[in-house]
């Protein structure tokens, strides 16, 4: 039995257990894939699950549902006791009385009597989920039961993993995902003595060895990637430091097991699942998706890792299928589910799709739609055309920041016209974007949310951030693992940990995701005032932290930020109704300007060589490169200074963008234009 629980999302099937089926294929063994969520999505409501499984991922909402079922017969630490209190826990996590869960801007809704009840009407139905559950899970009397444990889903998987054991106590319990990376995956092992194993890295290169143990009766030690509690710990626990506590967190930290081939993988099977929602009052409700992966890691991270990357480094080793093969699957899981958007599910997603996967797709498979893609900046406007073409709609993109130097601090390897460049055509070719704004960064020039907020109002016609913040510090994180260097201190695991775990602080440290931290203060020259490896900005770009600023943020109180936000709520409000369109007759360009702030009823005509540098710009052009342009087209000599005196009106009036050197005009081409 492989097992999917809430808050994982309703709407496709887990690709991870999917695939754990489709490699165990070959074992004489039948496979069950349990989705839970679906079951709790229709008991509590769609709209109640959707609620709490995008709440604030700090806030663990999604582990807090299910905590009490977690606790339940057992004892509370009395010094402890305080932070299992439901009532303080939505005061002081969800609203926000605590300054570590305060959210100033965005990122999290109001906590309303409509909220407080679906949530409370959850916590009270999660019992009977688990009591289904474990029923359908004893009729069979498995020999393994296995978890995947993502975001929202860890106490889920747990309280039902303990019930398993209690009514099946020679049924193996193993979990796997990426709450089980590094130490939270030995700490998860040590903490909970009903789990038996725990997968630290790709399960199709463990689980197989795993159920082959058990068939012959072996007990499951020292397979590569797993770890396991040896035979005198597997039914007494002791929560202090043991030889085997110490053995797994040395085999956590030695690396997890990798699929090497991704084309070796079997096209995974997600049978259970749509046989599950054929009988699911949700069935005609939702648009099911179906999960397709091209790619494992990150070929950026490999080379040059984001700052704010919680990824762990054996999950960034870049690995893709072959364009044959990423062809072959799609057809195969678009014949099985027919009509099914699929839904992407890699870091990032290769140029080997986009540029020979995506090219021939409208004729292979000419209704194939995805509604989630995840993308860099860099893309050309072929590959985005390409992309659109081939019936990808929707791309979640890495655009982080719209100032170029906060992005060489974030180690994003982009610029900000880049970004700025991909919206506008995005908006161009109907695409959706989802991208976040971060600020906050140590080393950060204070001043770089006020020059953020003075270039919003000249893209209230492109896709605004879905949401905008102070950065977080994620386990992994090149921030978190080398903090000292990057001028952090005081890193702790946000409270809500402790409210949802009744474990000591100790091992919720190692449980624990996301943490909260403060910027040291540092005079200039008293340490490092910069990213490491980073060139310093500015003067101002030290990491002395601004007066005022509470725990847990990097810059939430920073001046600028509160104008920066207000920018964003604004831009948000004014999309998609803000256009600023542009028409060319060959002599003339015309440019309408309807953007909040801007005269609508007014048209602005370019001509000669404005004309001429405004429609070079329509992709990022430097000035050298003009400069040049510009004296090919009209025959006489022109120089990088005077085509800064040329474009200068245009950025005075907000038609272009400047980024350094490089400037981008902003207006969308009239169709057909």
């Amino acid at each position: 039995m492989l097992v999917n629980m809430p808050f994982a999302s309703f709407r496709h099937p887990s690709l991870g257990l999917g695939l754990l089926k489709a490699a165990l294929a070959d074992l004489p063994v039948e496979v069950r894939v349990l989705d839970a969520c679906l079951d709790f999505a229709a008991l509590i409501s769609a709209p109640a699950y959707d609620t709490i499984a995008t709440w604030r991922s700090e806030d663990l909402l999604g582990d807090w549902v299910f905590s009490d079922a977690l606790r339940a017969g057992e004892e509370v630490d009395a010094s402890r006791a305080e932070s299992v209190d439901g009532s303080r826990y939505l005061q002081d996590v969800l609203a926000g009385g605590l300054a570590e869960h305060r959210v100033d801007f965005f990122g999290k809704p109001p906590l309303t009597g409509e909220i407080r009840a679906q949530i409370a009407a959850a916590r009270e139905a999660a019992s009977g989920l688990l009591a289904a559950c474990l029923d359908e899970i004893v009729a069979l009397d498995p020999l393994l039961v296995g978890f995947t444990s993502m975001v929202h889903q860890q106490v889920a998987a747990l309280a039902l993993a303990r019930r398993v054991k209690t009514a099946l106590p020679d049924t193996c319990i193993a979990f796997g995902g990426a709450s089980c990376r590094g130490e939270m995956g030995a700490e998860l092992l040590r903490s909970f003595p009903f789990v038996d194993a725990v997968a630290g890295g790709d399960g199709e290169a463990v689980l197989p060895a795993l159920v082959e143990c058990l068939l012959a009766g072996e007990a499951p030690h020292d397979l590569d990637g797993l770890l396991t509690r040896g035979d005198d710990e597997t039914r007494t626990h002791d929560a202090s430091a043991s030889a085997d506590a110490a053995h797994c967190l040395e085999r956590a930290a030695s690396g997890a097991a990798t699929v090497a081939d991704l084309d070796s993988l079997p096209t995974p099977d997600f049978s259970d699942y749509f046989a599950r929602l054929s009988g699911s009052p949700l069935c005609d409700r939702i648009e099911a998706r179906v999960p397709f992966e091209a790619s494992r890691g990150c070929w950026w991270g490999e080379r040059s890792r984001c700052a704010f990357c919680g990824q762990a480094s054996a999950a960034l080793t870049y690995r893709q299928k072959s364009a044959s093969r990423m062809l072959i699957e799609l057809e195969e899981l678009t014949q099985r589910h027919p009509g099914r958007p699929f839904l992407f599910t890699d870091e990032i997603v290769p140029l080997r799709f986009v540029d020979e996967v995506a090219p021939p797709l409208p004729d292979r498979l000419p209704d194939f739609r995805a509604l989630y893609f995840e993308a860099r900046p860099g893309l050309s406007r072929q590959q985005l055309t390409d992309l659109a073409a081939a019936g990808i709609r929707r791309l979640e993109v890495g655009i982080e920041s719209l100032s170029t130097p906060v992005l060489k601090l974030m180690r994003k390897g982009t610029t900000a016209s880049e970004g700025v460049q991909l919206l506008k055509w995005a908006r161009e070719l109907g695409m959706g974007i989802v991208w976040n704004l971060i600020w906050g960064f140590p080393g950060e020039d204070p001043r770089a949310a006020e020059e953020i907020a003075a270039i919003v109002p000249l893209l209230t016609h492109l896709q605004p951030p879905h949401t905008a913040g102070p950065v977080r510090l994620d386990r992994f994180s090149p921030l978190f693992e080398r903090a000292d260097e990057w001028g952090i201190g005081d890193v702790e695991p946000y409270p809500a940990y402790r409210y949802v775990y009744d474990l000591p602080p100790e091992a919720l440290r190692r449980l624990a995701y996301h943490f909260t931290f403060r910027l040291l203060d540092r005079e200039p020259g008293a340490g490092a005032a910069t990213a490491p490896g980073a060139e310093p900005q500015s003067d101002a770009g030290t990491c002395k932290t601004p007066g005022g600023e509470r725990p847990g943020t990097a810059g939430g109180e920073r001046p600028g930020t509160a104008a920066l936000a207000e920018q964003v709520d604004r831009w948000q409000h004014a999309y998609p109704q803000a256009l600023l369109w542009s028409a060319d007759d060959g002599q003339r360009l015309v440019l309408s300007d309807s953007r909040p702030g801007f005269d609508a009823e007014q048209l602005t005509v370019l001509d000669g060589e404005h004309r001429l540098l405004y429609l070079a710009c329509a992709t990022i052009q430097t000035t050298g490169t003009l400069a040049t342009d510009l004296t090919h087209g009209t025959g006489r000599r022109v120089d990088a200074a005077e085509v800064q005196e040329l474009l200068q009106p245009l950025l005075d009036q907000g038609f272009m963008l400047r980024d350094g050197e490089r400037y981008l005009s902003l207006a969308l081409p009239v169709p057909g234009h």
